[in-house]
């Protein structure tokens, strides 16, 4: 079947007989040469050259112009590359001058290819202005032409001059073009005094004709030159495929996809095609897209339109490559897989009750579990978890913990989390004591209260103490006290010995912490009940005074004084050590040391007894210095008194009872006596230091409220208007 194809504005002709096709250019265009395609067999014709004007005839006389040259041939077979754009040049039209020589015709060749294949154009006629015979143009050379054919063109006719009223006149026709080119154009004749233009060649490159002119005429312009012509013939390959595939697409990155193509290196050559295809998915049939083959056998399309989610037949139906085209009707389809966007989905829990774990469960995702993932505060680090399911169990947690899930839909969607969701772990406070062993020196005399040192993590607002079955008896347990500071009441009364208790704290949700042990290794301090030291006169000389004792515990070997700064500045300076053998059922010490020259007043201090390096007694003791010396009387016998309506005397003194109690509520000191006055109260801090002083009571009970002083455990001495000396401590 001969196919004619007509484009470019009907100056370019196909031919195509099965895979045989020429290609016409009547004007210069351009030429892509097809995939396979590696030579041209291409024919050529110059531009024929325009005819001669004439001009200046006289009233009675006619003139003739020459014809112009027919354009020359030739023709050539051109190696080129595949895919190349060759610029074909094919000479013009050629237009005559009024009352001038005619013009030569253009050259018609393909740039680069000039020594090759190039066909020169004709001569123009001469211009008949004076009269005579002037001569034809030459018909384009061959010898100025390129090409294996080369063929001159034919010249043209020499115009003529005819006198008296220009009877007969006639002007030269135009020169055929060689190689059976168009025809020339054809001479004029006139019976008596013609004026005309001379007539066009043909294409492709015949030459003009000569003008006439007579009887004072206007000047004539010679006729056109015709526009010379290339034709290209070629033979087209047959293309073909082995195969066709194509990768999957994400919905969420358009709807295009890549399809790739092979065949062999002859089948599928280097070149630049149009695919016709069809798409199964949405339907659409006749679909065009570019395809370039780089290397020979193998090359990639674009299929597009792909907007349906799941899977599309893309069926290739023809391929075409210029004016060469093939119908694919084998090893021709692919199958495209257009996945929906990734959803990472949400997580729910279920909490495993007893137990710091829960069971996971992911939902509402589009796409394949590719991994779990978790962290921990502060939630900046993801740690991932080998498990590919939609469910998974945490186990037994430690601490608040995140979980997400990694998903992905087919191999080119993106990767995408899911929402995580936080599995909060109350985790328990925990409590560290500063010591967990420690000893302790206690005096048996008076109540003693101790703290206990700690820290703390996860904000515990309580605490508890439980002691073991042994101490128990000697201590109470502690439950849920408000967490501030930790003290433990230790009773006058309690024996040396080993005692264990284990605290823990509990923060606000409940949780408790681990219990902690506590062992506290108790060693009873050497004891006497003191009295006020003896009162002495202020002198210029050391003197030695008395205190009088009762009671012993532990074995005392001996005793020292230190006073306090007050009495230090006064010049009553500390006792050192000083040996004494202490009785159990008490005595005087009569060896307290008084300095020379210490003023009158009130000093203060304690006793400490020695025996045991590690563990003292002590108690708190003052005298009274005066200048109020007076000489008294003292009885040479016991003497009798009632104490509480029973009759007494002063051997049965110890006997008397008396209780005395200290209570500290919001910051206030209650000091009861329960049957004798108060004659004098003395508060002492921690370390020792005087802060409260009251003399002369004189009642047996006193409210302290306005004592200046921090948090701590208080001293506090209280002076019985029988001189009975009692000492309390008390949690200020």
């Amino acid at each position: 079947m001969k196919l004619k194809l007509s484009f470019l504005f009907g100056f370019i002709s196909v031919y195509s007989w099965s895979q045989s096709t020429t290609q016409t250019f009547n004007s210069s265009n351009l030429f892509f040469v097809p995939a396979g395609v590696t030579s041209l067999s291409v024919q050529a014709w110059g531009g024929g050259g325009s005819g001669g004007g004439a001009s200046g005839a006289g009233l009675l006389f006619g003139r003739g112009g020459a014809g112009g040259g027919g354009g020359a041939y030739a023709s050539n077979t051109i190696s080129v590359a595949p895919s190349a754009a060759l610029n074909i040049v094919v000479a013009g039209q050629t237009l005559g001058t009024g009352g001038a020589n005619g013009t030569a015709g253009g050259n018609s060749t393909i740039v680069g290819y000039e020594t090759s294949i190039l066909a020169a154009g004709g001569s123009g006629g001469a211009a008949n202005n004076a009269g005579g015979t002037p001569a034809g143009g030459a018909g384009g050379s061959a010898a100025a032409s390129a090409g294996v054919v080369r063929l001159d063109g034919f010249p043209g006719i020499i115009g003529n001059s005819a006198a008296l009223l220009s009877l007969l006149l006639s002007s030269g026709a135009g020169g055929t073009g060689a190689n059976f080119g168009g025809a020339g154009g054809a001479g004029l004749s006139s019976l008596i005094l013609g004026n005309a233009p001379g007539n066009a060649g043909s294409s492709p490159g015949g030459g003009g004709s000569g003008a006439i002119n007579s009887a004072l005429g206007t000047p004539q312009i010679g006729g056109a030159g015709a526009a010379g012509q290339v034709i290209i013939s070629y033979s087209c390959p047959t293309y073909s495929l082995s195969s066709a595939a194509t990768t999957g697409i994400c919905s969420s990155y358009g709807s295009t996809a890549t399809v790739y193509v092979n065949g062999s290196t002859s089948s599928l050559p280097v070149g630049n095609y149009v695919v016709t295809y069809n798409r199964s998915s949405p339907s659409a049939t006749g679909l065009t897209a570019n395809l370039t083959v780089s290397t020979a056998g193998t090359g990639y399309f674009f299929a597009t339109g792909l907007t349906t989610v799941g899977s599309s037949t893309i069926t290739i139906t023809k391929l075409t490559s210029e004016a060469c085209s093939s119908i694919i009707s084998a090893n021709n389809t692919a199958t495209v897989t257009v996945f929906a966007a990734t959803v990472g989905g949400t997580i729910t829990s279920i909490q495993i009750l007893g137990f710091p774990s829960a069971s996971l469960d992911l939902s509402g995702q589009t796409g394949s579990v590719f991994k779990w993932q978790s962290a921990i505060s502060p939630f900046t680090t993801w740690t991932d978890i080998a498990n590919a399911n939609t469910t998974y169990n945490t186990g037994n947690l430690t601490q608040t913990t995140k979980f997400r899930v990694v998903v992905q839909n087919g191999p080119f969607c993106d990767v995408v989390n899911s929402e995580p969701i936080t599995i909060t772990v109350n985790t328990a406070p925990t409590i560290t004591l500063k010591n967990n062993v420690a000893n302790y020196c206690f005096n048996t005399n008076i109540d003693e209260i101790i703290e206990l040192g700690y820290t703390t993590t996860g904000n515990p607002t309580t605490y508890s103490i439980v002691w073991d079955s042994f101490s128990s008896s000697i201590f109470d347990n502690v439950v849920d006290n408000q967490l501030d500071e930790i003290f433990i009441d230790v009773p006058f009364n309690i024996a040396a010995g080993t005692y264990t208790a284990t605290v823990t704290v509990k923060d606000a949700g409940g949780n408790v912490s681990s219990g902690t042990t506590f062992t506290m290794i108790v060693t009873l301090a050497p004891t006497i009940d003191v009295t006020t030291i003896t009162s002495v006169c202020s002198s210029s000389n050391s003197q030695n005074t008395t205190l009088e004792y009762s009671g012993m515990t532990g074995s005392p070997t001996g005793y020292y004084i230190n006073w306090n700064a007050a009495a230090n500045t006064a010049g009553l300076a500390d006792q050192g050590i000083t040996s004494y053998v202490f009785t159990g059922t008490g005595g005087f010490i009569e060896t307290i040391e008084i300095p020379a020259n210490v003023p009158a007043g009130t000093y203060r201090g304690e006793i400490r007894l020695v025996g045991d390096p590690s563990c003292e007694g002590f108690d708190l003791v003052s005298i009274v210095i005066t200048n109020e010396c007076t000489s008294r009387q003292v009885a040479s016998s016991k003497e009798s008194f009632s104490q509480n309506g029973i009759q007494a005397d002063t051997a049965n003194l110890e006997s008397a009872e008396n209780n005395v109690s200290v209570n500290s509520i919001n910051k206030v000191l209650n000091i009861d006596s329960s049957d004798r006055n108060i004659n004098q109260v003395l508060v002492y801090d921690i370390s020792g230091n005087l802060i409260y002083n009251k003399d002369a009571v004189s009642n047996p009970n006193l409210v302290i409220n306005n004592l200046r002083s921090s948090n701590q455990v208080l001293v506090v001495k209280v002076v019985l208007d029988n001189n009975k000396v009692e000492i309390k401590k008390v949690v200020y």
